[in-house]
């Protein structure tokens, strides 16, 4: 222990000895003429070396009606993004009949795992049927169970699911940029042409998209952000297995490779990540099926993975076949009408930001990928419209912000430019004599 004792005196002054008023002291007489003394508490000297060494701790706290505004700005904007998503995604979702063949064949093998209770081998007018893992048909069979068998209760599962892209598009873009930029990228999404089609039409391709997307947000808020983000990659990557085979799995983890690589940042992935733990959850999720599967269906193995991704992906003959540059035309299409802004909007002038390079990263591997891919269907580009849909709102607000920048740039310069001409002519004029 410590005790310090600081002793100040200060020299004592006379008025008028020859001391100059400047040199005089600043202190009142009263006190010029007393020893300042100060007493502080007794400290341990380990506690002051602590305080010392210790960062200083930012400020996080906000006024609470400042936090009350935001919040309640978060939830109107949420309220407003899911009433547009019911009129968009689920109006009149049981309208009409479904189409063929897709509708139908997911329909049928939903309906009749709900009437013969077989949820491990999918069957197809009680023909076993395993192009697809079970998921979908899980969900939709549920779905049936609630509502009936009927043709909202088929695609019931599907509108949820783009509700959960806009949404998880919504909360990602509010931390990794704005609420502007957030609410913005929700609405682009759930107006884009394909997205808006897709949600109200029974197929894999949009569970798949939506459980992608939350496992790339997940990823990059874990990265930036830490805390228990990965966890939720990790669940969502084992869902979208189980939705649409290894293709939910690899989306991910090459866009978050590439990521890594690109920020320079892949030092202690498997440790941050918690990758041994992680990709446990993963196969416990998905694994059980495609083991339960291959135990029951001979051939399963050679058929699905085989068939439906080695020969899909490599032999152009097997399987819906199209030219390397099919998805161009389809991802403008996809995004109209935004799409049609693209020659406007600019990026380069915006401030760098690790969130829009991974976007852009996101959205060219799913490009490239599928456009490699030797099959190529319309819905198969669809996990690259909620990455597009961010860039195009960001874009937006870029373009925004720079015109109102030069707006108030060009109001300050008005005055100078008004009063320029007067001051010139009094410059010029000749001094009253």
């Amino acid at each position: 222990m410590q005790r310090r004792l600081f002793r100040s005196r200060v020299p004592q002054t006379r008025e008028g000895a020859g001391t100059a008023p400047s040199a005089r002291s600043p202190l009142p007489p009263a006190v010029t003429r007393a020893t300042l003394t100060l007493h502080l508490s007794v400290v341990p000297r380990h506690a002051e070396t602590a305080a010392r060494s210790r960062p200083a701790r930012p400020s996080t706290g906000r006024p609470a009606s400042t936090a009350l505004v935001g919040g309640l700005a978060i939830f109107a904007a949420a309220a407003s993004l899911g009433l547009l998503g019911a009129v968009l995604f689920f109006f009149h979702l049981g309208a009409y009949g479904l189409w063929e063949p897709d509708e139908a064949r997911y329909a049928e093998i939903a309906r009749e795992m709900l009437a013969t209770h077989e949820f491990v081998v999918p069957h197809l007018n009680y023909v076993t049927y395993i192009e697809k893992p079970p998921l979908l048909y899980w969900l939709t069979a549920f779905s049936m169970r609630v509502f009936g068998v009927n043709e909202f209760a088929a695609r019931f599962v599907n509108a949820s699911a783009a509700m959960l892209g806009v949404f998880a598009c919504y909360f990602f873009a509010l931390r990794a940029f704005d609420p502007r930029r957030a609410l913005l990228a929700a609405v682009i999404l759930a107006t884009s042409a394909l997205y808006a089609v897709m949600a109200q039409v029974l197929t894999t391709d949009m569970l798949l998209t939506a459980l992608t997307t939350v496992a790339l947000f997940a990823f990059f808020r874990h990265w930036r952000d830490r805390g228990a983000w990965c966890w939720l990659f990790y669940v969502a990557m084992g869902l979208a297995v189980l939705t649409k085979g290894p293709v939910g799995a690899a989306i991910p983890i090459l866009i978050a490779f590439i990521f890594l690589w690109r920020e320079r940042d892949l030092g202690g992935i498997f440790h941050r990540f918690h990758a041994l733990a992680g990709f446990a959850i993963t196969l416990a999720i998905s694994a059980p099926w495609f083991i339960g599967i291959t135990l029951r269906v001979p051939g399963f193995f050679d058929f699905y993975f085989v068939g439906e991704y080695v020969r899909r992906v490599f032999e152009p003959s097997y399987s819906h076949g199209q030219p390397i540059y099919y998805y161009v035309p389809i991802i403008f299409l996809g995004l109209l009408p935004w799409s049609l802004l693209l020659p406007f909007l600019r990026w380069r002038a915006a401030e760098p930001n690790p969130a829009r390079r991974f976007c852009i990263i996101a959205a060219t591997t799913i490009f490239v990928l599928f456009s490699l891919a030797s099959a190529k269907l319309i819905p198969y580009i669809l996990p690259a419209i909620p990455l597009c849909a961010i860039l195009i709102a960001d874009a937006i607000m870029n373009l925004v912000e720079a015109s109102r920048e030069s707006g108030m740039e060009a109001q300050r310069a008005a005055p100078m430019c008004d009063g320029s001409p007067r001051l010139a002519h009094y410059s010029a004029s000749p001094a009253p004599a």
